[in-house]
């Protein structure tokens, strides 16, 4: 399989650092393709749309998804602060459908929602905190295990009113909405394997490649599946398209890309 063309737009002479890949509507099309055959095609589209929305991107409102490309650095540093409502700002990662993905499994499991994991996950931490601190007293300061015990009696009482919460609102069918919207446990289990599986391939990692400044970048991709080939295509020749059309201010020199996988 061989992919061969020319894009037509100029790159700055000097290179700037790559934004983690982000979902977008295009990239979700072709992200839905062959990898995810039958329920689980509509698993993830459930799972995209979710996460879009969580997200603060709505349909009804074009305006909503003008947001900013994020960096695995600035990422990070967001979710090590707790600063959830700043990371609206950017566009969703894949990253993020994971971790949604993941969270989504759990509480169809545990027959909760989503807030009640969160606060059990809270608990689980601390708990082995906890335990880390207890186990190196001598190293650890002398109330580090009390601030920590406090703050674990704090979480299991968010578990409690998260549950109590989640047993209130049972006539709502929310729950039974949910594994309907999925279809089953199993199949989303799949599909976060599936998620996974990409996101080891490379395909959306943040890493630039070293091309630097040359006017010929070549892409081999012997070692992806012909799904995964297929998909990383789509998306390189989507993100030409779009530069073509929106080129940087400051360009210098016509770029050239060619794909190709040798048998």
């Amino acid at each position: 399989m061989a992919f061969y063309f020319v894009s037509t737009f100029a790159i700055a002479q000097t290179p700037t650092k790559q934004p983690a890949l982000r979902l977008s509507r295009t990239k979700n099309l072709h992200f839905a393709k062959a990898p995810f055959p039958g329920f689980s095609a509509t698993a993830l589209r459930h799972l995209l749309n979710d996460v879009y929305w969580l997200n603060g991107c709505y349909d009804n409102n074009p305006k909503s998804w003008q947001k900013d490309e994020i960096t695995e650095e600035i990422r990070t540093k967001l979710l090590n602060n707790h600063e959830y409502q700043a990371l609206k700002q950017y566009y969703p990662t894949v990253e993020d459908l994971i971790s949604y993905a993941d969270r989504k499994i759990k509480a169809l499991y545990l027959g909760t929602n989503i807030k009640s994991v969160n606060a059990l996950e809270r608990v689980n931490y601390l708990t082995h905190q906890l335990n880390r601190s207890i186990a190196n007293h001598q190293k650890a300061a002398p109330d580090s295990a009390d601030k920590t015990q406090k703050a674990l009696d704090s979480a299991k009482l968010k578990v409690k009113e998260a549950f109590e919460t989640y047993l209130e609102n049972i006539e709502s069918g929310r729950e039974l909405s949910d594994v309907m919207k999925y279809n089953s446990k199993e199949v989303l289990q799949s599909v976060l394997e599936r998620i996974n599986n990409l996101n080891s391939s490379g395909i959306f990692r943040p890493n630039p490649p070293t091309f630097e400044c040359s006017h010929a970048r070549c892409h081999q991709i012997k070692h992806l599946s012909d799904d995964e080939q297929k998909m990383f295509v789509y998306m390189r020749l989507e993100a030409i398209f779009v530069t073509s059309h929106y080129p940087p201010a400051n360009i210098k020199k016509l770029l050239y890309n060619i794909f190709y996988e040798l048998a």
